[in-house]
């Protein structure tokens, strides 16, 4: 028999940050369809997947899409259940913590006790049963403290690709005092917080009253308030056209979470990953028998004294020879081939591209 809450859950309202580009991801994620918007873990797109999971939290009207003024058309393909009106099309990308400030905002004039629950678009929830249960839990505390409730990830190795949560006092079972936030570490310092064990990943996930939310922007990014507030006069397109650009770009954990005090952390019961690279997506393809991870777009390859390699090709036949520990994509117009073990500074490939005029075709 299902737990009882005492929220209201037509007062819940999903919140789904969709305006990244994937950069990690290139050449598969593009500026014209980024990481969102594609089946990397089955059939349905990652975004598709989040929506799912919010039906269990709150009716589908309830749920808000931020994404970049390009990406509508990729929105309501993924979530055909989505209105127009549940649309936030950003301008320019400003970062989360300008976003969530405008979903807060809009929100909380439509709803004045409504509590948000805010998710990235593409991440990998391995148990969704457990996913809203803990959701559950989350909302059931934000509902009854002025406090912003995180989503922790116990790691499961030294993971220098993501954030972690430093557990103050237990205030319940998984539940804690959020005491630091810390960015990307080291090896070394990753290992460390590894063997402490008093870190959790952050896993992106927030779940706060949209009163408790908005003020946290009041209180610690008031620029950035004062410019919703401006755009909430009059809500329009053309005037968030013009509002914000001005706003200073930055993320919700440096421009909020890193400096209130009013964060407690809950221990994930789910398997997560953000599946921020190609090493950590290709965790869930097949594996040959030399451990070579193979994407389900791969249409010819033949390999000889091949090992340890991620391959997603699409097109092209791909032959490869005495050669290991490579990461090996191709998608339309482009070939990457690195290292797999720097599939993190894939991002600065995309940087150099972005910075030469004559190669953006190929963003």
């Amino acid at each position: 028999m299902p737990l009882m809450h005492t929220y209201k859950e037509e007062s819940v309202y999903p919140v789904i940050m969709a305006g990244g580009v994937g950069s990690r991801f290139w050449p598969r994620s593009r500026n014209a369809l980024p990481k969102q918007f594609l089946p990397l873990l089955g059939d349905k797109s990652l975004l598709t997947c989040t929506g799912e999971r919010c039906e269990a939290l709150a009716p589908k009207k309830n749920t808000l899409v931020l994404t970049d003024k390009a990406y509508k058309d990729w929105v309501l393909k993924a979530l055909p259940w989505v209105m127009y009106e549940q649309i936030i099309l950003e301008p320019v990308n400003r970062d989360t913590a300008p976003c969530i400030a405008l979903a807060a905002a809009l929100i909380k004039k439509k709803d004045p006790e409504a509590l948000l629950v805010i998710l990235p678009s593409d991440h990998y929830i391995g148990n969704e049963a457990k996913f809203t249960a803990d959701i559950k839990k989350a909302l059931e505390y934000a509902q009854s403290h002025d406090e912003i409730v995180t989503i922790g990830v116990p790691p499961t190795f030294p993971c220098t690709g993501y954030g972690y949560l430093q557990k103050g006092a237990q205030l319940g079972k998984k539940l804690y005092r959020c005491n630091a936030f810390l960015e990307k570490p080291s090896l070394k310092r990753a290992e460390e917080l590894l063997l402490s064990g008093n870190y959790l990943w952050n896993s992106g996930i927030l779940v706060a009253s949209a009163k408790t939310m908005w003020q946290a922007v009041v209180n610690y990014l008031p620029q950035v308030a004062q410019g919703v507030l401006a755009w909430l006069e009059e809500p329009t397109e053309e005037a968030l056209a013009e509002i914000y650009p001005t706003l200073v770009k930055i993320s919700i954990d440096y421009g909020v979470m890193e400096k209130t005090k009013n964060t407690v952390v809950i221990a994930a019961s789910f398997p997560w990953d953000d599946v921020g690279s190609w090493s950590s997506i290709a965790k869930y393809w097949d594996r040959d028998k030399a451990a070579n991870a193979l994407s389900a777009n791969n249409s010819h390859w033949l390999a000889m004294d091949t090992a340890g390699c991620i391959l997603d090709c699409e097109i092209a036949m791909v032959a490869t020879l005495g050669v290991a520990d490579l990461l090996i994509v191709q998608c339309g117009d482009v070939l990457l081939v690195a290292d797999k073990n720097r599939d993190q500074e894939v991002k600065n490939l995309v940087q150099e591209l972005q910075s030469r005029g004559e190669l953006k075709e190929f963003l």
